[in-house]
């Protein structure tokens, strides 16, 4: 079910930005927010997930009524990009506070591979993931330049419900759990 792209907007906003003045940064933080919401995400054709960077796995997500998308490049500290044990923490919370099923697709595209593999198996992350050495999904979709907007709960279809990384902002954390949950109705 397709959630209004107004009314998800506006939600998004009043969660991240609680201030009466928006400055320009603000803006395009929003701007960029209302381009993504209802837009399909593009997934590789042929993924390969790997659990612990070493064990190649069939991670079949397209049953799953929810998505939730986390896209890291290698910009930065790698290990501090990826924040497994929050991203673990998160997972078990979704887990307990919603009954449907939700799968996290987790894309990481570096040249740092062996910072990834490292991290991975030094906070014993066994969730699949994709190393995406040619950065296929990125050119797919030209995802914002925002590291904080590269996360997205999608639909079964793809299509984006909200952006915001949920290990970051309590904020959308709970309105990622809301949407699943359906507490959050279309203003249609």
């Amino acid at each position: 079910m397709m959630k209004s792209k107004c009314f998800y907007a506006y939600l998004l906003f009043s969660f991240l930005f609680i201030s009466s003045c928006m400055n320009s940064e603000k803006r395009e933080v929003v701007k960029v927010i209302n381009s993504w919401i209802g837009k399909q995400v593009i997934l590789p054709s042929h993924p390969t997930f790997t659990v612990m960077a070493s064990d190649t796995v069939d991670y079949t997500f397209e049953s799953s009524e929810y998505r939730i998308l986390n896209y890291v490049d290698s910009t930065g500290c790698t290990a501090c990009n990826l924040d497994l044990i929050p991203w673990e923490d998160f997972m078990n919370e979704v887990d307990l506070k919603t009954d449907k099923e939700v799968s996290f697709l987790y894309f990481y595209h570096t040249n740092k591979i062996k910072d990834v593999e490292f991290a991975l198996i030094y906070e014993d992350f066994k969730h699949p993931v994709c190393i995406d050495k040619n950065g296929e999904i990125l050119k797919l979709n030209d995802f914002p330049a925002d590291i904080t907007l590269h996360t997205f709960l999608l639909d079964n279809e793809n299509k984006v419900l909200a952006i915001g990384n949920p290990i970051y902002n309590e904020s959308i954390a709970k309105l990622y759990i809301d949407i699943i949950n359906g507490n959050i109705k279309n203003s249609e």
